[in-house]
């Protein structure tokens, strides 16, 4: 009958799918679809305080709405969403809805079919742009002549210290951790440096590895935190 050729479907099925993921672990997440958002805030310290106090005042007042839409708009990032297959979940969901069958639990086993089949996993990404724009600026300082080119030097160095206030006032790193503190001795011995005499071509090359290791360390942190699961209906199509 119907039933028992479904029960011997969802076996050839499961054995398929154990022999698929023990040859290639990476099948139990499959990435079907990504997204990449980017909101940029062109702002400054100052103005960001200030709206960051204003917002307070009003959540204190209860007016959570216009504090809602005065934080709305304050997001400086690069959000990349990658929504993926559990197939690691369907040899276990398999083997369990095959058992409701054999014991007659015909519901149970549609149900949970269905559920598996329409649960999908969202991992989030979130890489400041303050922490970009700083690295960048840098960067571009480190391929500078220090004696032609040291008022210049001094500006992107400023300017990538505002960037990573900014990437702290909104919250995307702590001022209070190590790599934070690290990055803004670095940067106030490296502007030291360039009125002496000093090579400092390898404190550049400090500090881009001071960066990546920020950047790599916010970015793994949003992971962790923003990697959720989500049911949907119909499966989202692969771009």
């Amino acid at each position: 009958d119907k039933e028992k050729e479904a029960i011997k479907a969802l076996e050839l099925a499961t054995g398929k799918f154990d022999v698929a993921l023990t040859a290639e672990p990476a099948l139990g997440l499959v990435p079907i679809n990504t997204k990449v958002v980017v909101s940029e805030l062109l702002s400054s310290p100052a103005s960001i305080k200030s709206n960051s106090e204003l917002a307070i005042s009003l959540l204190k007042e209860h007016n959570v709405q216009a504090a809602r839409l005065l934080l709305q708009p304050m997001r400086d990032d690069i959000v990349t969403s990658t929504t993926y297959l559990p197939m690691a979940t369907y040899p276990d969901a398999i083997k369990l809805a095959t058992k409701h069958l054999i014991a007659g639990k015909k519901e149970e086993a549609v149900a949970l079919l269905a559920t598996t089949l329409s649960t999908f996993v969202t991992k989030e990404s979130i890489i400041p742009l303050g922490l970009v724009r700083a690295e960048s600026l840098l960067a571009e300082a480190s391929t500078m002549d220090k004696e032609k080119d040291k008022d210049k030097i001094n500006v992107n160095l400023s300017l990538a210290e505002e960037q990573l206030e900014i990437a702290t006032l909104l919250g995307y790193t702590s001022d209070k951790s190590l790599a934070y503190e690290d990055i803004k001795a670095q940067i106030k011995i490296l502007k030291k440096e360039i009125k002496g005499d000093n090579v400092i071509e390898k404190m550049y090359d400090k500090l881009k590895t001071s960066f990546s290791t920020l950047i790599g360390k916010e970015k793994e942190l949003e992971e962790k935190a923003k990697s959720s699961t989500e049911k949907s209906d119909t499966s989202t199509p692969t771009k």
